[in-house]
């Protein structure tokens, strides 16, 4: 059994992505695939407000079969999860089978289910309307205010949710909501934008008239992206820069940069002081869309921390020890108006000296 399964934050995008996926499917199977859609009910459709209840539409040779199923769960990922594995297992296992997922509900889910039934991953694919992707990235509501419940306790923002998703795709399918009127400016810099967050990732638009071809998903790269504070850059596109300063080694400053957005991959070795990198981190984040990377703070001690930042959201994370690795400091910044040896500079400032060092073993000795 061979999956291909589509995500999204609207209806809209992911339905309107069916028909380009089932167009690049085609160059892979000598049959149409079954269609398996899930969709949860409005509350008002729903005459059970403490449960849940999915609609799953099964097409299978121009076959239509729509069932509705009423869960005890109030998390559209459980109950997609339960009657995925479900829905999977009753299927034949010759079947290719195309999966539309409910709006905020992760491609993990179904890479989940499909590891454990031992069924093969084509590929995983993310819909998104090009016109609004920056605005998601900076709003600070979370998907429960829009009606969308991805997950247990879910509070992440649609900003998390496409760059989670981002992730875990190694495709995404761009269309455009009728009437919205997006200037060719735009829809360039949307793309642009996408394409910084996710070099990885095969980005087709629905309004092509190519054959359109989808990226093949492989799991462990895309468990390697999903970890916090993974950089998620093709270094082999990155122009370095070679930054001197009188108080560090030669630090090499990476970028890369378009005509609306450039991605700076700041490094330097040592030891952060905290305070100075709290001083220094709103000035690294401001008007910036994406941070990532890996960093070693002194009242973290050993462990190493993961900073994510997502539009106006920016957090740290232990990651455990750094082990046989050496200590260092590894930030991704993604925005439209950076400078690169300004942020360099910034980074370096927040570094412990020698002098510093020294006077603290003085003092703990005394």
């Amino acid at each position: 059994m061979s999956i291909t399964a589509i995500s999204s934050l609207s209806h809209w995008a992911r339905d309107n992505a069916l028909n380009t996926a089932l167009k690049a499917l085609k160059n892979n199977a000598e049959t149409t695939p079954t269609i398996l859609s899930f969709d949860i009910l409005d509350p008002e459709e729903n005459a059970h407000p403490e449960k849940i209840t999915i609609r799953v539409t099964r097409n299978h040779h121009e076959t239509t079969k729509t069932t509705d199923i009423i869960l005890k769960s109030n998390c559209s990922s459980c109950a997609t999860t339960l009657l995925l594995s479900d829905c999977l297992q009753l299927s034949d296992n010759t079947e290719d089978i195309l999966i539309l997922l409910p709006p905020g509900v992760s491609l993990n889910t179904v890479i989940n289910v499909a590891e454990k039934l031992e069924h093969h991953i084509h590929s995983a694919i993310l819909a998104l309307d090009i016109s609004t992707i920056e605005d998601e990235l900076w709003d600070n509501k979370p998907l429960e205010q829009r009606g969308l419940n991805g997950g247990c306790e879910d509070e992440r923002t649609p900003g998390e949710f496409i760059i989670t998703e981002i992730a875990w795709a190694d495709t995404a399918i761009t269309s455009e909501i009728p009437f919205t009127h997006s200037t060719d400016t735009e829809k360039h810099r949307a793309q642009e934008l996408l394409a910084h967050l996710g070099t990885h990732l095969k980005i087709i638009s629905c309004t092509e008239t190519t054959q359109p071809i989808c990226g093949c998903h492989q799991r462990e790269d895309s468990i390697q992206r999903a970890q916090a504070g993974h950089l998620g850059i093709n270094t082999q596109e990155l122009t370095p820069i070679t930054n001197k300063t009188p108080q560090h080694t030669p630090i090499n400053t990476a970028i890369r940069t378009g005509k609306n957005f450039t991605t700076v991959v700041l490094t330097t070795s040592g030891i952060l002081h905290h305070d100075r990198f709290a001083s220094a981190l709103p000035h690294l984040a401001e008007g910036n869309c994406r941070l990532r990377g890996t960093l070693c703070i002194n009242s973290y001690g050993s462990e190493r921390i993961a900073i994510e930042g997502i539009g106006p959201f920016v957090w740290l994370e232990q990651q455990g020890q750094w082990e046989q690795q050496e200590p260092h400091n590894t930030i991704a910044i993604t925005g439209d108006d950076l400078n690169p040896t300004e942020l360099q500079e910034l980074l370096n400032q927040c570094i412990i000296t020698g002098e510093e060092i020294a006077e603290n073993l003085l003092n703990s000795t005394s």
